[in-house]
């Protein structure tokens, strides 16, 4: 079952379930999941309806602590994560690091996938208030119109972590949202710290231009501009914000000492 699973042979699949096999069988290659897992993982919306309609578990676990649709919205499975949500699959379920599946969607950057679960009409009445082990506060919390501010253990807002991975779509929904462009985590780093050392050209200009301060320093007395290295692709831009920056604190000053 696990060959024909993985590569979306539907017409095998259904050769082996009139044969007997069974919709639930673990697969030990792939982590002790289910068919479902794999074809969830896999993208293949059709199998996961042949599986389903077979009596497939909808919510099983995996040894890594994911269901079907945990897996889709880290593989960023648009189609899937639609269908698993109208077959019934459990959106509150805690997956790996204690996520659920919008955790895992937005932290890899699958936007698509956060707007299917969202529109979903099925959303638990504290599912808006979920937060995974980690005190990690997600995306559609803040689509919601909840607090953008809130943090994780280690003082990130998701504008941290939307820098980090460079999603410069997610930047500027979060931002969008009310997300601080200028939020210190415990380390003192703002999201600008984050997209320069990163070198995610993109995200820094977005934050630049929607007023990130270059005159900030983290814990260990780091500027934005000291997170790059010499040949980073935003150098330029980076150079002439702080020049900028530094012309407009200029001109604020002479115009104070005048008045």
């Amino acid at each position: 079952m696990y060959f024909p699973t993985k590569s979306g042979d539907a017409v095998k699949i259904l050769q082996l379930l009139s044969q007997g096999y069974s919709p639930n069988q673990k697969f030990s290659e792939f982590k002790n999941g289910s068919p479902l897992h794999l074809s969830a993982s896999e993208g293949h919306v059709l199998n996961c309806h042949i599986f389903t309609q077979s009596g497939t578990e909808l919510d099983s676990f995996d040894d890594s602590g994911n269901t079907p649709i945990h897996l889709a919205s880290i593989k960023g499975r648009m189609e899937v994560v639609r269908y698993l949500l109208q077959a019934g699959a459990d959106m509150g379920l805690r997956g790996e690091d204690g996520m659920t599946c919008l955790h895992l969607a937005a932290q890899n950057g699958h936007l698509d996938c956060v707007k299917i679960i969202l529109a979903h009409h099925n959303i638990p009445r504290n599912f808006l208030n979920l937060q995974d082990d980690g005190d990690g506060h997600p995306l559609y919390l803040l689509l919601r119109g909840s607090n953008p501010l809130i943090v994780d253990a280690e003082g990130n807002i998701a504008l941290h972590w939307a820098s980090l991975s460079g999603s410069k779509t997610i930047c500027e929904v979060l931002m969008d949202y009310g997300c601080d462009v200028d939020a210190r985590n415990t380390n003192g780093d703002a999201p600008i710290h984050i997209a320069l050392r990163q070198d995610h050209y993109e995200s820094a200009v977005l934050l630049l231009m929607r007023g990130a301060k270059t005159n900030l320093t983290n814990r260990v007395g780091q500027l934005p501009v000291d997170c790059m290295t010499k040949d980073a692709k935003c150098a330029t831009i980076m150079k002439l914000s702080t020049k900028l920056d530094a012309m407009m604190t200029n001109n604020k000053s002479t115009s104070m000492s005048a008045s």
